[in-house]
């Protein structure tokens, strides 16, 4: 029977380690059902729209009675009050990817969370409520958490 050395254990951790960290883009997520990449289109509609600063198509993606949460600790705001702060927030991060995401889906319910990177300097741990009318998905609520 062969030894496993200290060293082996050690490289072996390392690659299990870097594999646990290693952020995964939206668009390489393999989704596990219908409704699963149908949120994942969503979503990056969503992230397409801020990086191309098309206002319309990123606001789009909310339900029109959604609730969005203005920076990491602003207030709740709708949907139609967030539109006349989207500009100057847009300046302030022009571009945004999103890495990570994690589905939990109920019918025509989905919680998502998902890290979004600014430039690769600074990520911000998003939830995202989904919900499903007339056979689309729509960000209902968002937070930063």
């Amino acid at each position: 029977m062969k030894r496993i050395t200290i060293s082996k254990i050690f490289f072996l951790a390392f690659v299990f380690s870097l594999h646990a960290c290693a952020s995964i883009p939206l668009k390489d997520y393999q989704p596990k059902s219908a409704n699963e990449e149908e949120i994942i289109d969503v979503i990056m509609k969503h992230e397409n729209a801020w990086n191309e600063k098309d206002i319309s198509g990123f606001m789009a993606t909310y339900h029109n009675s959604a609730l969005i949460e203005i920076g990491c600790s602003g207030p709740l705001v709708s949907k139609s009050e967030f539109y006349n702060e989207i500009e100057e927030i847009m300046s302030d991060y022009p571009t945004v990817k999103f890495i990570n995401p994690k589905l939990n889906v109920s019918e025509n319910n989905a919680v998502v969370t998902v890290t979004s990177t600014r430039l690769g300097n600074e990520s911000h741990l998003f939830r995202l409520d989904m919900l499903k009318e007339n056979d689309r998905w729509f960000i209902a609520k968002e937070t930063c958490i």
